[in-house]
């Protein structure tokens, strides 16, 4: 579980973040934030779990003392995660239309950079496409 977190969860947010701070006007950044932080909420919930049925294995007083102080901020913590996603949800309503327009605009952009390259002779095949595999399409 733990595992999950650090290598799927965890990189996911730390993305989506960067790209927020790049762009924070972007819709689909802001999007991309918000379902990454709610993909957080589960596992962050399991860990929390976890971490409080493992303070009676806890021999020393004073580390089981910490591991439940840990786990009760963790649980708070996601606790504000969870509002913060629901508000941010409600008020970026909007923002999965905007989002999906930013897409087709970037993709008109694409398009339009693809017909200029082609206009001026320069399409090449994929790398391992050969030039009659690559006019059939």
């Amino acid at each position: 579980m733990l595992q999950t977190v650090a290598d799927d969860v965890i990189p996911k947010l730390v993305q989506a973040l960067r790209g927020s701070m790049r762009d924070p006007d972007s819709p689909s950044a802001q999007l991309a934030l918000i379902a990454a932080c709610q993909e957080m909420l589960q596992p962050g919930g399991k860990l929390v779990t976890a971490s409080k049925a493992s303070v009676p294995t806890v021999g020393d007083q004073a580390a089981a003392l910490s591991l439940t102080n840990a786990a009760k901020n963790m649980a708070a913590a996601l606790a504000e995660l969870r509002a913060a996603c629901s508000k941010a949800h409600e008020a970026c309503g909007t923002l999965e239309i905007d989002g999906a327009l930013d897409q087709v605009h970037s993709l008109e952009r694409e398009l339009e950079e693809i017909k200029r390259t082609a206009a001026a002779g320069k399409l090449f095949p994929l790398p391992g496409e050969t030039v009659r595999r690559a006019q059939k399409y």
